[in-house]
């Protein structure tokens, strides 16, 4: 069995991880570890694992957690938030870019607004979730539509979408927080996720 890779140290990894396409900065933050499922007991146990937070800033200047990692600054050694162990050298971050047309792009698909109308008035087995903040979606969403905010969705499955097999349109205000949310929903394992736009290119209803 071939040695875990290692990491030089942690500010060297963070340094690399920086330097990578789609990555702002990285921010420790072992508060977060509750979020990740680790409890108190875990922590005592493991005192040298530090919580890593990768951000990216959006067209719209907010700064959201694409990926996470865990350092255990002890051995060297980076995981993901399954226990499984990182090669930094090969590490590449959430591709969030995003794609116009029907093409599936790190685990989610895209469609045009006018389709999902379409899709939306028969209806079905899935979900509408709107990513905006919760301010936004309290002045008018799309029927039948639930909120999980962008920013909220980060390593922990949200309790709203407790199927991941289930097919769930994502949309925003413009297009772009869609497509991170949709990304970080991928990257959980969630199968169905279908991304729409903004709810600016919406020509139906409001509720």
């Amino acid at each position: 069995m071939e040695d875990p890779p290692e990491v030089i140290n942690k500010y060297d990894a963070i340094s690399t991880l920086e330097s990578r396409p789609g990555v702002d900065y990285v921010k420790i933050d072992n508060y977060k570890f509750a979020d990740a499922g680790y409890d108190d007991d875990y922590l005592t146990e493991h005192p040298f694992y530090e919580y890593v937070e990768i951000y990216q800033c959006t067209e719209d200047g907010e700064m959201v957690v694409i990926d996470a990692l865990i350092f255990d600054s002890w051995n060297n050694i980076a995981y993901d938030l399954n226990g499984e162990v990182v090669d930094l050298e090969t590490y590449t971050v959430p591709d969030i870019s995003g794609v116009e047309g029907d093409t599936d792009m790190s685990g989610y698909t895209s469609i045009t607004m006018d389709e999902a109308k379409e899709i939306f008035e028969t209806p079905g087995d899935y979900i509408i979730l709107d990513v905006r903040r919760a301010d936004e979606f309290a002045e008018g969403h799309i029927p039948g539509a639930i909120n999980v905010a962008n920013e909220d969705i980060a390593s922990d499955e949200p309790a709203e979408l407790p199927d991941k097999a289930q097919t769930i349109y994502v949309y925003c205000r413009s297009g772009n927080r869609s497509k991170q949310a949709s990304a970080k929903l991928a990257n959980m394992g969630y199968e169905n996720i279908i991304e729409f736009g903004g709810i600016i290119d919406w020509t139906g209803d409001i509720e």
